[in-house]
């Protein structure tokens, strides 16, 4: 049987370095220490690795080349991101190279591996958040910029819009409209803009005078439309005496299947419960009740991020600089 061919990835791990640094010793040698050249080479050898084609053409001269990694492309704001990136891309003649990786860090870790062995310059990622210490490695190397969530770490920059203060206005909102009972629907997830937007929530019910403990919570094991349909479905099957009277769900997916399922019970939304979402993507805005949810500018987003990378790459600039979007509060008929 054929053995398969050793990866770049399998050589960092094999002595301890990380990817970076061996892309760098087949591409820019120049830029590793003598001593750790030469053991990343002794590995190379003994794995009997060759770079593929893109790696020899980046050995050569720019690629320009971007990869860009999202939690799950079938997102419509993921989607919509990645039209609005690759728009810019193709003015200025250069490529983009998309991923997913399901909110998981092995799929994250092997997606950066694949790419970084493909030839990418520069690096865009909404990060699980447990890979930062690579991601940080990896910054020495080539420009990297996290999408749509704050970087944990100030060594990486972000380009995304306020969750905190977004979820802060939303809860000040449905407060105002004399709601006390909330079902905040959360994924399992460590990624910073969760974190942001629970924590956000939290603060504005608490300014109005609400106990955040009060707020029945309830997770989903992926942000789709069938996750949050199935969440609703079970939290109204289990508190029909004192049912919540709006749905908080972390994005505009999972708060159309919410939509759905109380349809589905015989409810009228922003009637009988209210609904809210987070991202403002263009379904949002045409269902029969349009959800209320907190606007991310994706174009502006998309555009800036890119154009920030492939600043860097062409040497206009040293460093990606972080923007944070202001998050504007959208109110609709679900809420």
């Amino acid at each position: 049987m054929k053995e398969r061919r050793a990866s770049i990835s399998h050589i960092a791990q094999s002595i301890g370095v990380s990817v970076g640094t061996v892309s760098n010793v087949l591409n820019h040698p120049h830029r590793v220490r003598p001593q750790l050249r030469e053991r990343v080479e002794a590995a190379i050898k003994e794995y009997g690795y060759s770079p593929n084609a893109a790696a020899r053409a980046l050995s050569k001269g720019h690629t320009n080349i971007i990869g860009a990694l999202f939690f799950d492309i079938a997102n419509p704001f993921f989607a919509l991101a990645a039209h609005d990136m690759d728009a810019v891309v193709s003015r200025l003649g250069t490529s983009i190279l998309y991923g997913n990786t399901e909110q998981r860090v092995d799929l994250e870790q092997a997606a950066i591996a694949r790419m970084i062995n493909a030839g990418i310059e520069g690096l865009i990622i909404t990060s699980t958040g447990l890979v930062s210490k690579e991601l940080i490695a990896l910054s020495r190397h080539i420009p990297i910029a996290l999408f749509a969530q704050r970087a944990a770490h100030a060594k990486l920059a972000f380009v995304s819009v306020d969750d905190y203060d977004g979820m802060r206005k939303m809860a000040h909102h449905l407060c105002e409209q004399g709601m006390e009972r909330f079902c905040f629907i959360h994924e399992r997830s460590d990624a910073p803009q969760h974190q942001d937007r629970w924590r956000g929530f939290c603060a504005g019910v608490a300014a109005c005078g609400i106990d955040p403990d009060s707020i029945i919570q309830t997770w989903i094991p992926s942000p789709t439309w069938d996750d949050g349909y199935d969440a609703v479905a079970q939290v109204t099957a289990q508190n029909t005496a004192a049912l919540p009277q709006c749905f908080v769900c972390l994005n505009d997916f999972v708060a159309i299947g919410a939509s759905k399922a109380l349809t589905d019970l015989g409810m009228v939304v922003g009637r009988d419960i209210a609904v809210t979402g987070f991202d403002d993507v263009p379904y949002a805005a045409v269902l029969g009740t349009p959800i209320t949810t907190v606007k991310q500018p994706i174009a502006q987003m998309s555009q800036y991020v890119v154009h920030q990378i492939l600043d860097v790459i062409n040497g206009r600039s040293d460093s990606v600089q972080t923007k944070i979007f202001p998050a504007e509060l959208v109110i609709r008929a679900s809420a």
